[in-house]
């Protein structure tokens, strides 16, 4: 039976298939992302699954946007 974790992509590979495109608009890095990623706020890192939450005062939007800033 196949377990939901083997359907998490590892960020390493998008990070790297991502590293050295060049984007118009964060808006365009963040849809790549999103659609490599397939599922931002799961995902693995090698054998480890992170889950992503956000709290605090900024909007989701925000948050996210920061998150892949920081990328």
């Amino acid at each position: 039976m196949k377990n939901q974790e083997d359907d998490l992509m590892d960020i390493r590979e998008v990070m790297m298939d991502m590293n050295g495109q060049k984007f118009d608009t964060p808006e365009e890095k963040i849809r790549t992302f999103v659609e490599k990623i397939r599922n931002p706020y799961a995902y693995k890192v090698g054998d480890v699954v992170v889950h992503v939450s956000f709290s605090g005062k900024q909007s989701m939007d925000e948050c996210f946007s920061n998150f892949l800033a920081g990328m």
